[in-house]
């Protein structure tokens, strides 16, 4: 009971949600997800340890640059995303997020992290 009471209680600050949804889409960088979010590499990093310390998120080392993706070994987070997707993915926010990543992906903003954009290509 007291991960779950755990999760929620991360879950319930914008910007970790924000960047648990962001992971859920696909793998980041903190560069990223702050330029993202528009906020501070430190509240960023912050958030980022938080949600490691839970082992909800871990990080991969590309270069200078650490990957972050949701823990898939934790289901249960996992399906705590889904069902917040399907409730709230229409919300604005999370559309802007969401389009953000996308001009990742065509090319309108660069990538922190060469290796993603070399695996576009």
């Amino acid at each position: 009971m007291d991960t779950f009471l755990q999760v929620f209680k991360i879950l319930s600050d914008e910007n970790r949600l924000r960047i648990s949804m962001l992971l859920y889409e696909r793998p980041l960088c903190v560069g990223e997800l702050r330029e993202i979010l528009g906020v501070s590499q430190p509240t960023v990093s912050k958030a980022l340890a938080k949600l490691k310390d839970l082992d909800l998120v871990y990080s991969d080392k590309i270069e200078q640059f650490n990957l972050y993706y949701i823990n898939k070994d934790k289901t249960y987070y996992r399906e705590i995303l889904d069902r917040i997707n399907h409730h709230i993915k229409d919300h604005p926010c999370l559309i802007r997020d969401r389009e953000k990543i996308a001009d990742f992906h065509d090319g309108s903003r660069r990538f922190c992290c060469k290796v993603k954009e070399k695996e576009l290509s």
